[in-house]
């Protein structure tokens, strides 16, 4: 999975592939966790 910084403050939203429909298409929902450390390093962001 490819890791992209984008700064844009102190958040983190996250899209995730949870399966796929009875059609084959991919199901998609969005997580966002707020007061992300600004200073805090990629790896560590990562690894949540």
């Amino acid at each position: 999975m490819a890791v992209t910084k984008v700064p844009a403050g102190a958040a983190l939203k996250l899209k995730l592939n949870t399966g796929t429909d009875g059609s084959g298409n991919p199901i998609f929902r969005t997580k966002s966790l707020s007061n992300v450390k600004p200073t805090a390093a990629d790896a560590d962001i990562v690894r949540l």
